[in-house]
């Protein structure tokens, strides 16, 4: 549990108002560096073949093969951190909907309990 939700907790047992939690979908560590690193030896890689290219040596075929191959291999393996992030920013609201739900489950009860039973009408 971390120190935000603990401390909602609190203020909920100090003033028996349950205050929302205040979480904004952020992508993982591990997916960021991931995407970076991806991002970044797919640019170092263009470049050398660019600079290459431009130094008058040229890559050769084969050269140009494995770029072209690690290429679509950091892709994939980008696509996969995308579909990744993307499930987990959809179950992270379906999480945020479901504490909505439940904390105004329990305002409903703290509300009924408090206005003790009703007057019978007679």
């Amino acid at each position: 549990m971390n120190r935000e939700s603990l401390g909602s907790l609190v203020r909920w047992a100090e003033t028996g108002v349950l205050q929302p939690l205040e979480i904004s979908p952020t992508m993982s560590e591990s997916v960021f560096i991931l995407a970076l690193t991806i991002a970044a030896t797919t640019l170092v890689l263009v470049a050398k073949a660019i600079a290459g290219a431009i130094a008058g040596r040229g890559a050769s075929r084969s050269e140009l093969a494995e770029i072209k191959q690690r290429c679509e291999e950091h892709a994939a393996a980008l696509e996969d951190a995308q579909t990744t992030l993307t499930t987990q920013a959809t179950q992270l609201a379906e999480l945020q909907e479901r504490l909505d739900f439940a904390e105004r489950l329990l305002a409903q009860a703290r509300d009924r309990s408090a206005l003790g039973p009703g007057e019978k009408r007679g």
